[in-house]
C-alpha cells in the first residue's frame, strides 16, 4: 500500500530518517504505538516497540527520548486524523461508536498505519 496522506508521508520519513541516522535496522513486521506501555506503572507516555528482535529495547530507548517532540507531534497528529476521519464514516453510515487503536507497522521498505476499530457498546 503505498503512503499517501501527507502526515503519514511526515511520520514515515522522520522515522526512517531516524532510524537510519542511529544505524538501526528495524524487521518487517515491527509494530510501533504511542500511549501508556503495558506492566508499567508510571502512567508515562511514550513509544512502545513489538518486534521479535534484540534491538527492540534500545529502539524504544531512542524513540523515547526528550528531543523527539517532532516525532511525537506527527504520531499524534496522524493518529488524530485516522479517528476523525473513522468517526465521519461511522456519523455518516450510522453504524455506532468505536474505539480506535493506532500503530505503525514497518513493511520492510516503508511504515505503513496499523489500524483496528473496536465497537462499543454503550
Amino acid at each position: 500500500m503505498p503512503v499517501i496522506n501527507p502526515i503519514h508521508q511526515q511520520l514515515n520519513q522522520y522515522l526512517s530518517t531516524f532510524l537510519t541516522d542511529q544505524g538501526i535496522e528495524i524487521p518487517t513486521g515491527t509494530r510501533l504505538s504511542y500511549g501508556i506501555a503495558e506492566h508499567t506503572e508510571d502512567g508515562e507516555l511514550r513509544f512502545v516497540v513489538e518486534a521479535p528482535h534484540s534491538q527492540t529495547p534500545y529502539i524504544a530507548q531512542q524513540l523515547n527520548t526528550p528531543t523527539r517532540e517532532q516525532l511525537i507531534d506527527c504520531f499524534v497528529a496522524l493518529e488524530q486524523h485516522c479517528a476523525r476521519q473513522q468517526a465521519e464514516v461511522a456519523q455518516k453510515t450510522g453504524t455506532g461508536l468505536y474505539k480506535q487503536s493506532f500503530a505503525m507497522r514497518y513493511d520492510g521498505t516503508d511504515w505503513q498505519m496499523d489500524t483496528q476499530l473496536y465497537q462499543v457498546q454503550l
